[in-house]
């Protein structure tokens, strides 16, 4: 029987070996070195949320509700998410009303996408830092 050692891991995207104190690899449902990580992160478009919804990655760390692009009227999540963690890790942030290609929180006034998003954001008393690294423009 062959002697496997425990100490290397094999990146799941690239391939190669790495010994496990030289580099940092991501314990989820793939090992993945750091230089592999950025790139599945940006090719990780959909995540599944609580109660089986589809959620599509936005920017950085944010998802959205999957949406009907036939409907005129939809609701949507926005969510604090990441692709490798399971549905039960995906924190919905906020609700908000889609209306044709404008999103509200109470038909007052309506916004762009990236609009409502940071307005979801910094309804939680975040700072602009913190709300920029959530969406990956840190």
């Amino acid at each position: 029987m062959e002697h496997v050692d425990e100490t290397i891991i094999t990146c799941s995207v690239c391939g190669r070996n790495f010994d496990e104190g030289d580099v940092n690899i991501i314990d989820y449902d793939l090992d993945l070195c750091i230089s592999c990580e950025k790139k599945h992160l940006e090719s990780s478009k959909e995540i599944k949320g609580p109660y089986d919804v589809t959620y599509q990655h936005y920017k950085g760390n944010i998802y959205i509700s999957k949406q009907n692009p036939s409907q005129e009227i939809q609701g949507t999540n926005i969510a604090l998410g990441d692709p490798f963690y399971s549905d039960k890790d995906l924190r919905v942030l906020g609700y908000v009303i889609r209306k044709g290609g404008k999103w509200t929180h109470n038909h007052d006034k309506y916004m762009d996408l990236d609009e409502i998003i940071w307005s979801v954001l910094k309804s939680y008393g975040w700072y602009n830092e913190y709300c920029y690294q959530l969406l990956g423009t840190s």
